[in-house]
């Protein structure tokens, strides 16, 4: 069975059944009675996922690994989130476009330049600072 939601409406479709009539494998519920009927989605808390996953010695030590590199993302999104902004909200101060502020949350933009940084600390009344450890 695979959800689909388009709009208000949301669809129950059945792609692992005998060959139908499209029409016939759709059954129309809102997304409200989807959310609480039997139908409902199972979610997972992120931290819970994370430390089933970190069990496995491989994925902790990638995980280790890349902790640095995420390090910037967390404390951006933290400081965007305290300030109640959105991504559109920081990128239009920090006259930058709200896909630059996704990479950067994301954790993947590898060209991460020192100014940026600043146009967007500026935002929140900090500055990047800049540690070399042993």
């Amino acid at each position: 069975m695979v959800y689909l939601s388009i709009s208000h409406m949301s669809y129950n479709v059945d792609i692992t059944g005998p060959a139908k009539d499209f029409g016939e494998s759709l059954s129309p519920k809102t997304t409200k009675d989807f959310y609480r009927g039997d139908d409902s989605m199972k979610t997972t808390n992120f931290n819970d996922l994370l430390a089933e996953n970190l069990k496995d010695e491989d994925v902790k030590k990638e995980y280790d690994a890349l902790e640095e590199e995420f390090e910037v993302s967390k404390k951006i999104i933290h400081l965007r989130i305290n300030a109640g902004m959105t991504q559109k909200e920081l990128a239009r101060r920090a006259h930058t476009s709200q896909a630059a502020i996704s990479r950067l949350e994301s954790g993947t933009y590898r060209n991460v330049s020192l100014a940026f940084l600043r146009r967007v600390g500026a935002v929140f009344g900090v500055k990047p600072h800049i540690d070399f450890q042993p």
